[in-house]
């Protein structure tokens, strides 16, 4: 190894060294000696300078995502959240305006439910929709993120019979509903890329839902439980939707651009 360096480092010095020497007036160019290898020995390649460096070559390939974003305005997603807070997974559609290829315009709608809960009271099912509107800026990045913007969120729960029971002389259809509706800000990060074809895959790995207003709030069971006990859980419950910030993880996005 050692040797292979000694004349990588020879033969290096030597084209330095003919690089600038002053070419002789009248006769023509000399062809250049070659250099002498002990015997045994290959001789060392001598380095030939390309056009791109292999670092330029991978910062052009890495910075595919950006320059495809500046050819295609509009892009369509599918999403699947594989972790959210209240009913564990979502899905939905994103439709995107890429603005530039520091900035894109989102309009999501995700929605997801779960067939049992418990929320500190009996909970037979609960479904949750949220429709928000987001900023997402690349800056000088390639795929790296940041989406935040506002959205409206609506969570729907279902009472389980221990807590229908407590209602006494009154169908329990009108009161096994529990439903908020809340406005908020959302704040995520992630990787986005996008192929010259115009296929698009994304990842938000980390998101949070932070509820700052309640637009409408209905309970009827709490109003018409016979149980003071049950009708106090209930309330605590109504307060975790509209007021607890939400997390959620691991969002997956498959579409394309065009």
């Amino acid at each position: 190894m050692k040797k292979w360096m000694g004349l990588l480092l020879l033969t290096f010095t030597i084209s330095l060294a003919q690089a600038q020497e002053k070419p002789a007036p009248t006769p023509p160019p000399a062809i250049a000696a070659p250099v002498p290898v002990e015997s045994g020995q290959s001789a060392a390649p001598v380095p030939v300078e390309s056009g791109q460096s292999a670092a330029e070559k991978f910062k052009q390939a890495f910075a595919g995502a950006r320059a495809a974003r500046s050819q295609t305005p509009y892009t369509v997603l599918a999403n699947y959240t594989l972790l959210e807070m209240w009913v564990l997974t979502k899905y939905g559609l994103t439709a995107a305006y890429n603005e530039s290829p520091e900035t894109t315009y989102e309009l999501e709608y995700m929605r997801g439910s779960l067939g049992i809960g418990y929320f500190g009271i009996d909970i037979g099912k609960i479904e949750e929709q949220r429709l928000s509107f987001l900023l997402r800026s690349f800056s000088s990045r390639n795929s790296f993120s940041f989406a935040y913007g506002g959205y409206v969120n609506e969570i729907t729960a279902n009472l389980g019979n221990d807590y229908l029971a407590t209602v006494p002389g009154v169908s329990r259809s009108s009161v096994e509903l529990m439903k908020v509706q809340t406005l908020g800000a959302s704040f995520a990060l992630g990787n986005r890329w996008q192929l010259k074809n115009g296929f698009v895959w994304s990842f938000d790995w980390l998101a949070i839902y932070w509820p700052l207003a309640v637009l409408n709030q209905d309970s009827p069971f709490i109003d018409k439980s016979a149980d003071p006990g049950k009708r106090g859980k209930a309330d605590d419950a109504m307060t975790v939707f509209r007021r607890i910030p939400a997390l959620g993880a691991l969002k997956i996005q498959l579409g394309f651009s065009f």
